[in-house]
């Protein structure tokens, strides 16, 4: 992993949704509560977690940039540069958030069939300024991304698939990109009139599943790299997580992409 920056990412990547679902239901339960002072901890560990997950898709679209246009080489793309954007930029923007005070209990109206309608509490921002700024910030990471599949679309059209299975493994690729990429959340910018109920099912299932999305579609792209090495004299270098395997992905990842 230390040789290919592209495992690295999606390594992190992953860790990020983790760590985003975990925050999520750390915030659910202390919102519940309404304890001010945990209130705050678990609000900023959401918020980080959030960020986090967006600030490492749009690594991934970056990533995907490079291997389209190849405008520099992988050996630009280290650790530590990974590292100070995809967690750095989450770091200062909680920070700031900590010092205006940004964090508490935010309650929601919650429509149910029934006479009265109830609210439910999480640990969350509570400034209104502050949420529309964290949702510009999603916003232009999933229009940046969003690019990054159109261009990635038209290359894979341009390919020329003469059988069943490579249309079946430009479209698993494709569709894990979409998963890779975060655009499954920008179903929450239709939320709205009779179309909110269903967005919300879809959107909460989607995301919910990213990280194993991500997950079968990296197993998916690797296994007929692992089913050609099985032919070598070294079984072990026909893992997935091997470097060689990973490079033997590599590859077919920068064949594809054209």
């Amino acid at each position: 992993m230390q040789s290919n920056p592209t495992l690295q990412i999606h390594v992190n990547l992953l860790g990020a949704v983790l760590l985003l679902d975990l925050g999520f239901i750390l915030s659910a339960v202390l919102g519940a509560l309404e304890e001010r002072g945990p209130c705050i901890g678990a609000a900023a560990a959401l918020h980080f977690a959030l960020l986090g997950t967006f600030s490492w898709m749009a690594i991934e679209g970056f990533n995907l940039y490079r291997l389209v246009v190849k405008v520099f080489p992988a050996s630009s793309l280290t650790t530590l540069k990974l590292a100070l954007v995809g967690w750095g930029v989450p770091v200062l923007i909680v920070g700031a958030m900590l010092f205006m005070e940004s964090y508490g209990v935010y309650h929601i109206a919650v429509e149910r069939p029934s006479d009265y309608n109830s609210t439910a509490s999480i640990c969350w921002l509570t400034e209104p300024i502050v949420q529309v700024l964290n949702l510009g910030f999603c916003a232009a990471i999933l229009l940046f991304n969003f690019c990054m599949m159109v261009a990635m679309t038209r290359r894979v059209l341009r390919l020329s698939a003469h059988t069943r299975a490579e249309k079946i493994r430009h479209c698993v690729t494709l569709l894990g990109l979409s998963c890779m990429l975060g655009l499954p959340w920008g179903l929450a910018f239709f939320s709205h009139g009779a179309l909110f109920l269903p967005i919300q099912y879809i959107f909460s299932i989607l995301n919910a599943l990213q990280g194993l999305f991500i997950f079968l579609w990296y197993c998916t792209l690797s296994q007929p790299s692992a089913k050609k090495r099985s032919h070598s004299s070294d079984c072990t270098s026909a893992t997935p997580a091997s470097p060689r395997a990973e490079q033997s992905l590599s590859s077919d990842h920068k064949k594809l992409l054209g």
